[in-house]
């Protein structure tokens, strides 16, 4: 923009000034022109030597923390990814948020990495954002290739078949003290016949149920790191399908809260460290003292898949927004050999005292 103002003495002069959205304000990209017409060359001469990339190299006092700052509040970001992500920068901030990005070399990265690795990928992000949005220059990125790739929570083609369920879900009451184990019984079954996520599991209420029409609403889960329930990840609330399986287990299951559905065995919300507590010794006995809950969500997809719904309806009951892409590439492809699979199901059925019996 070209603006006229006026100096102490009463003369009149010419500025171009230019939007600075780190700072919030307009600032002075040149000034002083004795007219409006000076003024709009100037301008022009700023823009063809680069513009706001050149505005950006003159910024000497830039700062981490306000890019932080910037990065926090204009970044399209979910709630919960806000949070986490806030989190996982504010020690690194505290740190380091007074210096510019320039001084950050690539051997502090390597150091906060050895000490946080999980802190990289949301520094990373920022970075991103921070170069994307000309705050940072593109060639200064000392989290470049640092961040590494999520392990996979699919299991190996084969592994979790429908005998495996059967089982986990008798270990509960085994396990677990008291009617407590028919709650998990009944977790392990909402988690294996509807496929929620373990946050979604957490976050389901009475009145989200509708057994009636076979359906449940998911419309929240509870954050662990937040410590929040929040809307269910990407944002969306949806329908589900709710199986007579699962419905039968949730209905033998005593009521422990008067609005959530699963709790602790205290009555508290299943949050992270408390489901950990009571899934341990469930898979533990269950001989993958390793396993993630998660997989039972992997065992849903996979076996509607195998029973013949499209990847499109296995992503509609995930959760999932790409369509059904994600259940192609990691869920929805037939087990490696199916003809195997079926043939150690029917072994699996096999009661082991019948096996004893034949080879008395």
């Amino acid at each position: 923009m070209i603006e006229r103002y006026t100096l102490k003495n009463g003369a009149t002069r010419w500025r171009a000034r230019e939007w600075d959205p780190l700072r919030r304000r307009y600032v002075n990209v040149s000034s002083g022109h004795t007219s409006e017409r000076a003024a709009k060359k100037s301008h022009r001469e700023w823009v063809a030597a680069g513009g706001m990339k050149t505005l950006l190299r003159a910024r000497s006092r830039i700062t981490l923390a306000e890019i932080h700052e910037r990065w926090l509040e204009l970044a399209e970001l979910s709630d919960s990814t806000r949070a986490v992500y806030r989190n996982d920068t504010k020690r690194f901030v505290e740190k380091y948020g007074r210096l510019r990005p320039g001084a950050v070399e690539r051997v502090v990265a390597l150091e906060w990495k050895k000490q946080r690795p999980r802190d990289v990928a949301a520094l990373s992000a920022m970075w991103s954002w921070a170069t994307a949005a000309e705050l940072i220059p593109g060639d200064h990125n000392p989290w470049a290739g640092l961040v590494q790739k999520q392990a996979g929570r699919d299991l190996e083609p084969g592994w979790l078949l429908m005998p495996d369920v059967v089982r986990l879900l008798a270990l509960p009451p085994v396990v677990l003290a008291g009617t407590y184990g028919t709650v998990w019984t009944a977790v392990i079954g909402v988690a294996a016949f509807v496929g929620l996520r373990p946050g979604e599991i957490a976050g389901l209420r009475w009145d989200d149920l509708r057994p009636d029409e076979g359906l449940i609403h998911v419309q929240r889960q509870y954050n662990g790191k937040t410590r929040t329930f929040t809307l269910p990840k990407h944002g969306h609330k949806r329908f589900v399908a709710y199986p007579a399986q699962a419905r039968a287990l949730v209905d033998a299951m005593p009521r422990m809260h008067d609005e959530r559905v699963f709790n602790g065995v205290r009555g508290g919300v299943l949050s992270p460290g408390v489901r950990d507590r009571a899934w341990h010794p469930i898979r533990a006995a269950f001989g993958r003292p390793d396993m993630d809950l998660y997989e039972l969500r992997h065992f849903c997809a996979t076996w509607l898949r195998e029973e013949g719904a499209s990847a499109s309806d296995v992503a509609e009951q995930l959760g999932h927004q790409d369509g059904g892409k994600l259940v192609l590439k990691t869920y929805g492809h037939p087990r490696a050999n199916p003809a195997l699979n079926r043939i150690r199901a029917l072994m699996e059925a096999v009661p082991t005292n019948d096996a004893q019996e034949a080879t008395a």
